[in-house]
C-alpha cells in the first residue's frame, strides 16, 4: 500500500527537472556527511543526474 501513495505523490509533484522534463523525487541521503538529509533528485535516475536542495521554510517566526 505504501508503493501506491508513493506513486500518487509523484503524479501530483511540482517539482521538474530542468535538464529533461521528468519528475523530481524527494529523496534522502543515506551515507555520508549528508546522511538523513532530504534533496529533490531526478525520477530518470542514473540517465539524469540532476539533483535540487530542499529549502525548509520556518513558518514559527512572524514578521511585524
Amino acid at each position: 500500500m505504501c508503493h501506491v501513495h508513493t506513486i500518487i505523490g509523484e503524479k501530483q509533484n511540482p517539482h521538474i527537472c530542468q535538464k529533461c522534463g521528468s519528475a523530481m523525487l524527494l529523496r534522502e541521503t543515506k551515507k555520508g556527511v549528508n546522511k538523513g538529509k532530504q534533496f529533490w533528485g531526478c525520477s530518470t535516475f542514473p540517465e539524469c543526474r540532476t539533483v535540487n536542495s530542499v529549502i525548509k521554510l520556518d513558518i514559527s517566526q512572524t514578521i511585524i
